[in-house]
């Protein structure tokens, strides 16, 4: 069987709240995260425009996970 491995871009940063949530929320290498949860703080707290601020400005997600995909041929 044959592999391909294709390379594509992270979603966007948007969707990265939700990743945190539920791949890196609660797991024991969360403290590399409190970014997130930063965020999530300004975001309840009525501060949406600092929290889109962080999230662009943090590459936690891409530094530290591999989005990875196959296609069999």
């Amino acid at each position: 069987m044959e592999h391909t491995v294709i390379i594509s871009r992270w979603p966007a940063k948007a969707s990265h709240i939700s990743f945190y949530d539920v791949m890196i929320r609660g797991r024991p290498y969360a403290r590399h995260f409190t970014k997130f949860e930063e965020i999530k703080a300004k975001m309840a707290t009525n501060q949406q425009a600092e929290a889109v601020t962080m999230l662009q400005d943090t590459t936690l997600i891409e530094d530290n996970f591999a989005q990875v995909g196959t296609v069999d041929r």
